[in-house]
């Protein structure tokens, strides 16, 4: 009978002990470093995940050698068993594609994370170690649109010696969750984006397409109806002078 209680006092111990272990074997939260196998261009690989403020995953993604750091991982999914799926189509540059690159994980009892990085149609394994806490950059403060930003602007930039006609148009929101409008980029293709983030502070605005990872940041004068920004995708970053389609600006100090 002492042998019986005493095994039994032992034993809720050691399963209460076995099942949080594997628990925290299985929890990929912190920052992951490894390398993807790709045929020719071996490709070092940073993910952070974590759990942002309402308990959602939330991850980024940093390619060193690629001017790409902590770009967003959209439709993250974390499973219990510590399988670990995401789009990383932001971490590239470019319109949005039938193919994006996407992760698809596991964790193993060594506690690596292995997987396929799925690009272009091609796969590759992927093995991640654990090297620390999660770094996972926040996303960017969101605004509506102000009215007095709304229209039709017009500008070029040049990137290879070869100019793009940008043509950016934009409406006015009341939630910093919807659509601001689109940017029409004409080079040597065309590139119809979505701009579906924006934050706007009296006369500096920033505006992304966040699906080809393009932003626009500057600041935009009400009296001659120009707007002075920076183009940055990826490594690449010019300057862009857009000017509004028709009379100039209302609202004087663009708030």
């Amino acid at each position: 009978m002492l042998s019986r209680r005493l095994k039994s006092t032992l034993t809720g111990p050691l399963l209460l002990s076995a099942s949080l272990a594997a628990a925290a074997a299985v929890d990929p939260a912190g920052r992951w470093e490894g390398e993807a196998g790709i045929p020719g261009a071996p490709q070092r690989v940073v993910l952070d995940l974590a759990r942002g403020a309402s308990g959602d995953w939330v991850g980024s993604l940093t390619l060193p050698g690629r001017g790409v750091k902590g770009a967003p991982l959209d439709s993250l999914t974390v499973a219990a068993d510590g399988r670990v799926q995401a789009d990383a189509a932001g971490a590239f540059r470019g319109p949005p594609s039938d193919l994006p690159t996407q992760l698809a994980l596991r964790m193993l009892p060594d506690g690596r994370l292995e997987g396929t990085w799925r690009q272009g149609g091609h796969a590759a394994a992927l093995v991640l170690r654990r090297s620390g806490e999660a770094q996972v950059d926040p996303p960017p403060a969101r605004t509506p649109l102000p009215a007095t930003l709304a229209g039709t602007w017009r500008g070029r930039y040049e990137l290879g010696g070869s100019v793009r006609e940008v043509t950016l148009t934009l409406q006015p929101t009341s939630s910093p969750s919807a659509a601001a409008g689109e940017l029409l980029i004409v080079g040597k293709r065309r590139s119809q984006l979505v701009v579906d983030r924006v934050n706007a502070v009296d006369r500096f605005v920033t505006l992304e397409a966040s699906a080809a990872g393009i932003r626009l940041e500057g600041q935009w004068d009400a009296a001659t109806g120009s707007f002075d920004a920076s183009f940055t995708q990826g490594p690449f970053e010019a300057p862009l002078r857009l000017q509004r389609d028709g009379a100039s600006l209302r609202g004087g100090s663009g708030s």
